[in-house]
């Protein structure tokens, strides 16, 4: 069985991240994965905690894919 981190972020506080949440645990449960969920909430570019330990979690080998609602909200830039 693979574990995935499903990766979550909204830009501001008043934002709601639990659409990304509900789709991508949807997506975890049908593939049979393993999953931990981390959300990241009122992110900038120069500031993202969560984002940070997962990519410390990562590099330890702790989960075998990142799995996004969509790609700007892993990278803004892409």
């Amino acid at each position: 069985m693979k574990k995935v981190a499903l990766y979550c972020r909204v830009s501001t506080r008043d934002q709601e991240p639990e659409n990304q949440v509900i789709s991508l645990t949807d997506y975890a449960k049908r593939q049979g994965f393993e999953y931990e969920v981390f959300v990241e909430k009122e992110s900038t570019r120069k500031t993202r905690p969560v984002k940070y330990e997962l990519m410390q979690c990562i590099r330890n080998g702790q989960f075998d894919r990142v799995i996004v609602w969509k790609m700007d909200r892993w990278a803004r830039s892409t």
